[in-house]
């Protein structure tokens, strides 16, 4: 596990180009594929676990983020209608 001296707020869908590639090649052309794994961060004596992982390879990720208090899963992939990335995830109270 990867670990971070920061908990990371990654919005890294806003810094993407949009072209006609795959989600996995969209991640590749703008350098961030590093993302796919697990990180692990501590504040304040908290730790906040986040983990990125293909779900579908190549065009969809599934995302786990664990807090002391919360628990959230999601999945980030490319929408075919508009050709964006979008997010979308529930916690464990099954807010989205």
């Amino acid at each position: 596990m990867k670990k971070l001296f920061l908990i990371p707020v990654l919005l890294f869908t806003s810094f993407l180009t949009v072209s006609n590639a795959s989600f996995g090649e969209m991640l590749e052309e703008n350098g961030i594929d590093w993302i796919i794994g697990s990180w692990k961060a501590e504040l304040d004596g908290n730790t906040m676990t986040l983990n990125y992982k293909w779900a579908v390879e190549g065009h969809a990720i599934s995302t786990h983020v664990k807090l002391p208090d919360s628990e959230s899963f999601g999945v980030i992939g490319i929408n075919p209608k508009n050709g964006k990335v979008e997010q979308s995830g529930f916690n464990n109270k099954g807010e989205k």
